[in-house]
């Protein structure tokens, strides 16, 4: 197979181009792993805020637990 001088001379920059990226990749995944860095979000949903309301005595499902004076004291 015959290969042109184009095509000889890309693909070594091609593979020189594979290992810059990769060794970037890496570098960034150390940071992040080290805490150097952090991965950029964006919140884009929130579900809608339904407060509940706190259980009494008549909801709760545990009767056994007395309230202490810690709890109390709260």
């Amino acid at each position: 197979m015959k290969y042109s001088l184009k095509e000889i001379a890309i693909g070594p920059r091609a593979h020189g181009n594979i290992e810059n990226e990769q060794h970037k990749l890496r570098e960034g995944l150390v940071a992040v792993l080290e805490g150097r860095k952090s991965i950029p979000m964006a919140v884009t949903y929130l579900p809608p805020y339904h407060p509940i309301a706190p259980a009494t005595e008549e909801t709760s499902h545990n009767k056994s637990i007395q309230p202490t004076a810690e709890a109390a004291s709260d």
